[in-house]
């Protein structure tokens, strides 16, 4: 969520904008009975936050690719006997159809199934561009 500088208290505004050394630069926003519901932080230390989370985003992603070895399987190694969705419960089985519309739909596979259409590719002639009139815009 965003909120514009100007819909918050001023005195507040004025914390974040010129932040007490001694009071810490952070702002904690609390009930009445000390409970925290949020907190402003100011914008280096959020930059900073977010580049440390994308750091540890990227080791977790980097720990969970896995690596192609040539002694993989590939779809020519299974036999159609081997790829049974029906021994799937039927959620799963609909989340394998969903992924594989989706991978079809990626690569537009449809597309290129019946071969590139030269009429695609080829420049077309097109009328010449004929600017609007103001008064046409504006006649009712």
């Amino acid at each position: 969520m965003k909120v514009k500088a100007g819909q918050l208290p001023t005195d507040v505004l004025k914390f974040i904008e010129d932040p007490d050394p001694l009071q810490g630069e952070d702002i904690i926003i609390e009930k009445d009975n000390g409970e925290i519901v949020g907190v402003i932080i100011q914008p280096e230390a959020y930059r900073y936050f977010i580049a440390k989370a994308e750091e540890q985003e990227d080791q977790i992603d980097a720990a969970l690719n896995e690596k192609y070895t040539p002694q993989s399987k590939t779809l020519d190694d299974f036999s159609s006997s081997e790829i049974d969705p029906s021994i799937l419960p039927v959620d799963v089985q609909n989340e394998l159809y969903d992924f594989y519309e989706f991978l079809v739909k990626k690569h537009d596979l449809n597309k290129h199934r019946k071969g590139i259409d030269i009429e695609d590719i080829i420049p077309r002639k097109v009328n010449a561009f004929e600017p609007l009139r103001r008064e046409s815009i504006y006649d009712r």
